[in-house]
């Protein structure tokens, strides 16, 4: 049986209930597609006339469509509803390459309303008046398909019709009008089976078990790891020749090729350990959960894959080779410990002093004088002279010392001495693959490194460095992985709607370079689908703030959104209490979502910035976006220039991270004075007419 995407997208707007009866119907279908209670028939009045109707209950309908033998599941809903959307499209192969696609009938054009004199009319320019039918073709439109796109004047016209044409049509199209010409199409060969074009393999997966179309059912995330995009299937399948990293923005599926990655390789390595790891444990958890439904059918291909925080990795690691257990160091201690030594050098507040600690002595783990007067600061962004340097030193000198008397030991300090024993032993893995790398560490990189010395093209990355929250960057090569030339970038966003990313992309840089100069150009991107444009809610109180959130959500609950596809996030802890607030006014029950990432059906989620690292909803509130919350200033500390502008465009990348959760609908709130991003959002909002 063959599932279109479109059969799981429409799946995945029915209740459970109803699911269970689509399988059912399905699993009927697949023994006996003439038993007399499918009430199998072809459907009247469409251009198709493959379509045909499988009855699953009195109101329920399943559009198939019969290819050369094969049946294609592509809808299922209420009655009414998919017979209407069987009357509106067709099934048709692609006269170059030779792919299958479901394609939308044009509506037909209504005769132009009467003119109206004006006295000084405003011309309207076709957007693709200068483009060739040729290379509109190129991008996979049909001759049919022509008039209307030669129509379109403006933006939003072309985000409505983008809308009707299929994923890879719509893509080509929206970078067509951003000035990047469409490829040859690929060719199938001939006598070649058309559902393995890799065009095809976008919207049809085949299902072989029952258990499969179960999996496939189960969960709306399956429509992210079934359905690859040419290029990610490429990134998945690339033979490198060293370590590589895929990036892009939020959204653009860089996880989805780091879990086919990881399925590629223990596919291709059995018997043999593959590791798929990232930066903390919520999130290490959600990847297995993911992990779970890509290979719901193959479970020996899931037991060879170990899915593990990078800190779990290491303990495991420690406890194996018999590195000397420590207590882990506690930050109170540490603070204590700078707080004293503060005092001899008082030209340095402690906040300073303590990123000179994380960030440089104890990420790089430097012991000795030498090491840090030649150290190069790199992502520290206030200088130091000798002399400075010096002073700091003593201080760093005793922090180290009162670390070893107190038999502590720091994160960074188990990794370097576990990396030191692992370095000179047979790797255990086929593959290391490392989702949301912008946050790793210097020590987590020289791990990773060791950990895979003898497995070239055995390390991959995936991360986003416009989505680094958590560390100072730093070079990549200075620790021994050198990406260069093996980086790839994704452009196309299928997680967010067009008007809330191409907002939130206002808050970053339109092209970001790491510290090895690999650059990021967030430029060209696109969303597939549309949504509603952003709101912004500015209250006179915390009070009136809560009450208009409280209004919002209950008009979400109201339209049939459920409420764990709702959330609340807020900058820190601090402000977790306006969230509540806001919940409670709704009537609405809420979670405070802690390290288990699991949310509770039924429950709003409520949690901070850091939090929703890697998480998404259908509808996000931000709430106490207010001039004193964000920024956090706080952390504006140094009066060096250059690093207030590097804790600048952190904040902006932490609220970029909270934006990006959302899928179709954004609220962001404040009250009193709002945040200075949120000025600027609000008026970039208004002059796109986003």
């Amino acid at each position: 049986m063959i599932l279109a995407d479109s059969f799981l997208q429409s799946v995945n707007t029915l209740t459970q209930q109803e699911r269970g009866a689509i399988m059912t119907a399905m699993f009927l279908y697949d023994s006996d597609p003439t038993h007399p209670s499918l009430s199998v028939h072809q459907i009247d009045r469409v251009a198709d006339k493959r379509f045909r109707s499988v009855r699953a209950s009195s109101d329920l309908r399943v559009i198939v469509h019969l290819l050369d033998g094969q049946s294609l599941v592509c809808y299922a809903g209420h009655h009414d509803d998919a017979y209407e959307w069987a009357r509106r499209r067709q099934i048709v192969s692609h006269p170059a390459s030779g792919s299958i696609s479901i394609v939308v009938i044009p509506e037909v054009v209504q005769p132009p309303a009467p003119q109206v004199y004006r006295p000084n009319p405003q011309p309207t320019t076709p957007l693709f008046g200068h483009v060739t039918d040729d290379i509109l073709l190129r991008c996979g439109l049909t001759p049919e398909q022509l008039p209307f796109v030669r129509a379109v004047s403006d933006e939003d016209q072309l985000l409505v019709l983008c809308e009707s044409l299929t994923g890879e049509v719509s893509e080509l199209l929206l970078n067509l009008y951003g000035g990047v010409l469409p490829p040859l199409p690929v060719v199938a060969l001939t006598h070649t089976d058309p559902f393995t074009h890799p065009d095809t393999l976008r919207r049809f997966m085949t299902v072989n078990s029952r258990e499969e179309l179960e999996a496939a059912m189960s969960d709306s995330w399956e429509s992210w790891t079934v359905f690859l995009h040419p290029t990610q299937r490429a990134l998945v399948n690339r033979t490198f020749n060293g370590p590589a990293r895929v990036a892009g923005s939020a959204g653009t599926g860089k996880t989805v090729v780091a879990l086919h990655r990881a399925v590629r390789m223990a596919r291709q390595s059995p018997g043999e350990r593959v590791l798929l790891t990232t930066i903390s444990d919520p999130l290490a958890r959600a990847l297995e959960q993911k992990l779970t439904i890509l290979l719901a059918s193959t479970p020996h291909v899931r037991e060879q894959i170990e899915v593990l925080s990078i800190d779990a990795v290491v303990k495991q690691l420690a406890r194996r080779i018999g590195v000397p257990a420590a207590l882990p160091l506690d930050p109170l201690l540490l603070e204590k410990l700078m707080f004293v030594e503060q005092r001899n050098v008082p030209r340095f507040n402690l906040e300073f002093l303590l990123g000179e600690w994380h960030s440089v002595v104890d990420a790089w783990h430097i012991r000795d004088w030498e090491g840090y007067r030649t150290f190069k600061r790199l992502g520290r962004m206030r200088r130091l002279n000798e002399a400075a340097r010096r002073d700091i030193w003593q201080v760093m000198e005793r922090i180290i010392a009162a670390i070893g008397t107190n038999g502590v030991r720091t994160s960074a300090m188990l990794y370097s001495e576990v990396t030191r024993q692992i370095a000179t032993q047979p790797t255990r893995y086929a593959a290391v693959i490392v989702d949301e790398c912008q946050d790793l560490t210097p020590y987590h990189l020289r791990f990773l490194a060791a950990l895979m010395t003898d497995r070239l093209g055995g390390l991959f990355f995936s991360g986003d460095t416009g989505q680094q929250i958590f560390q100072t960057p730093f070079s990549w090569s200075s620790v021994g992985v050198d990406i260069r030339g093996r980086s790839s970038l994704l452009k196309i966003n299928y997680r967010t709607s067009h008007q809330i990313r191409r907002l939130a992309d206002t808050l970053l840089d339109d092209e970001i370079t790491d510290v090895d100069g690999n650059p990021e150009a967030r430029g060209g991107t696109h969303s597939v689908f549309s949504g509603p444009k952003p709101e912004f809610i500015q209250a006179p109180t915390i009070i009136a703030e809560a009450q208009a959130v409280a209004e919002w959500i209950r008009q979400r609950i109201g339209s049939g959104i459920p409420a764990h596809e709702i959330c609340i996030i807020v900058r820190s802890q601090s402000q977790l209490a306006r969230a509540q607030a806001a919940a409670q006014e709704s009537g609405t029950a809420y979670v405070l979502l802690d390290d288990n990432v699991a949310v509770p059906p039924g429950k709003i989620p409520l949690l901070t910035m850091h939090m929703a690292k890697g998480l998404e909803f259908r509808s996000v509130v931000i709430m106490a976006c207010d001039a004193d919350v964000i920024p956090d200033m706080s952390r504006f500390y140094s009066e060096d220039t250059s690093e207030i502008q590097a804790l600048n465009a952190s904040e902006r990348q932490l609220l970029y991270v909270a934006m990006t959760r959302a899928r179709d609908e954004l609220v962001v709130s404040s009250a009193g004075l709002q945040s200075e991003y949120i000025v600027d959002l609000d008026t970039v909002a208004a002059r796109s007419k986003l």
